[in-house]
């Protein structure tokens, strides 16, 4: 860097080429929905309007991570729509302190109303790695972007059941066998 030049900054949001009226679904295991809450809180400083959901099952969120949550199934009338903010919907599952997403089809209907969409595709119990059965991850048709995760920090760990979920299917997915090291 040129003596008394400034560096810029970029967000993750500009890292990730993700712009006003992307849908973006996240897959992987070892922080999706970390990375999709700051995403939010990104667009939500440019002043967007931004959905986050979830195209399978998630834990609600707490109360200082949205400005608004909307668990009836109906993902917010047009009316309460006007602010930017993270606006989080879903429906409350049977299962205390978790949500599941709503029907595609309402979730394409309602997409207008929000400058960015922001989809956890896939579950994976807490766990920094996991097996993907053949129905995940679940991706709507119009998302625009996709973002794998995988925990960087698993490299060199032994596989095992405490840090891959559906143990048995990662090994056959990788060929890999339990308690041998994680590699690239």
């Amino acid at each position: 860097m040129v003596s008394g030049s400034k560096s810029k900054e970029y967000s993750f949001l500009e890292a990730l080429g993700i712009q006003r009226g992307d849908v973006v679904c996240f897959s992987g295991a070892g922080g999706k929905t970390s990375l999709m809450f700051r995403l939010a809180g990104e667009a939500r400083e440019q002043n967007l309007k931004v959905l986050v959901t979830t195209s399978t099952k998630i834990l609600v969120p707490d109360v200082d991570q949205y400005d608004a949550l909307d668990l009836s199934g109906k993902l917010f009338s047009p009316a309460s729509v006007v602010a930017p903010g993270i606006y989080v919907g879903g429906k409350p599952t049977p299962v205390a302190g978790k949500m599941t997403g709503v029907a595609v089809d309402l979730l394409s209907c309602k997409r207008k109303l929000y400058d960015l969409l922001l989809i956890e595709a896939d579950g994976s119990a807490t766990k920094p790695l996991k097996g993907w059965n053949s129905t995940e991850p679940v991706i709507p048709d119009f998302a625009t972007k996709t973002i794998g995760i995988l925990d960087i920090q698993t490299i060199g760990s032994n596989i095992c059941e405490a840090l891959v979920h559906r143990l048995e299917i990662f090994c056959e997915l990788t060929g890999c066998t339990v308690g041998e090291p994680v590699s690239i």
